[in-house]
């Protein structure tokens, strides 16, 4: 999969359940250079408060907490 998700161009996170960064993809590190550090060593999603608009938080975190929820 790694291979297949540095073939796009819009960024690609892949995080854990609670939020934790696992991998960016390429265009990811380039958008997140000043961050990465930061995103790859939190061990919550406190992050994303960072890098999201605030109109996006409520329904990100809802749809998150039902992917909890349904093992999704």
């Amino acid at each position: 999969y790694k291979e297949v998700i540095n073939t796009l161009v819009d960024f690609v996170l892949i995080c854990d359940y609670d939020g934790k960064v696992l991998q960016f993809n390429q265009a990811g590190q380039a958008y997140f250079q000043m961050m990465n550090e930061e995103m790859l060593t939190d061990t919550s999603n406190s992050w994303l408060v960072k890098v999201c608009h605030p109109d996006d938080l409520k329904i990100l975190f809802e749809t998150w907490g039902e992917a909890l929820q349904d093992n999704a």
